[in-house]
């Protein structure tokens, strides 16, 4: 009998935006450290509602000041170690729209907001015994249940150009302003395009679709870049390229073996659609 393999369940608890939300918190966090357990997400109690406080428990729990970086270092390192005995490994990010995973999985721009997908490609980069490093993206999107077809992130057919952002001043503040006026409107001219796009219902993610080879850090940040590009992608309230589909990406790597043959282990990272959004159904 093999040996079973557990599952890693985490949650992440995004700061408020107080120009745009309430800042009344409903729920409270604690890390596996805090507890010397399991970490534990507690949603409140509420005397309107008549509901009484509910614990769950998971493997560890993000709070509203923790960072990209510690969030990498808890989750994904794990996982590297493991690929990098010839594991395959898969991470999954799901939740609400507008609940944090495209800056989870993907990042934004500036000092330590990358994202744990391009983060993970760094430590692959940087680590010796991988020999060669490509990456595959694929969307499924639709609109009803009768076909729904997969989407080649980096087929030329679905790939999107647009113009670079460029900071407007040295104040930070108004770069941040030009930067959401520049996503806003990025976002509608890629949404005019969705209808070009080419997707097929019986693709082979494993074998089948564009490969993009990264030799660099640079390529792999481009490549995660081009991928998201590629997707349907549209603005919310909270972020003005919030993905329309369930994105994949799949990381392939070759690796040295000192003991024998080498080996092509795979890290799959699947991001789930918001979940209570129906303008598109799975």
């Amino acid at each position: 009998m093999g040996k079973s393999v557990g599952i890693a369940t985490y949650a992440r608890v995004r700061r408020f935006f107080p120009d745009r939300e309430s800042t009344t918190r409903i729920v409270e966090t604690k890390t596996a450290a805090e507890t010397g357990g399991k970490g534990a997400l507690t949603v409140k109690s509420s005397q309107a509602d008549h509901t009484k406080p509910l614990v769950t428990q998971l493997t560890d729990v993000f709070g509203e000041t923790e960072n990209n970086e510690s969030t990498f270092e808890r989750v994904c390192q794990p996982l590297i170690d493991r690929c990098l005995e010839g594991y395959k490994v898969l991470l999954v990010a799901y939740g609400q729209t507008g609940s944090g995973k495209t800056y989870t999985l993907i990042g934004a721009k500036g000092p330590g907001q990358l994202g744990l997908l391009p983060r993970t490609i760094q430590a692959l980069l940087e680590d010796e015994r991988v020999l060669r490093l490509e990456i595959k993206g694929f969307e499924a999107y639709a609109t009803s249940l009768t076909r729904i077809p997969l989407y080649d992130l980096f087929s030329e057919q679905n790939r999107f150009h647009f113009r670079k952002f460029v900071p407007p001043s040295d104040d930070p503040k108004k770069n941040k302003k030009a930067e959401w006026k520049w996503s806003q409107e990025k976002s509608t001219t890629a949404k005019a395009t969705w209808k070009s796009k080419k997707g097929s219902t019986s693709a082979d993610t494993m074998n089948a679709g564009e490969t993009f080879l990264i030799t660099s850090v640079e390529e792999g940040l481009n490549a995660v870049e081009m991928a998201h590009d590629a997707s349907h992608f549209a603005k919310t309230g909270k972020n003005p390229e919030s993905s329309r589909g369930h994105t994949v990406y799949v990381l392939k790597l070759s690796i040295q073996n000192p003991q024998g043959d080498d080996y092509d282990p795979v890290i799959t990272d699947v991001y789930l659609k918001g979940s209570e959004m129906v303008e598109c159904i799975w």
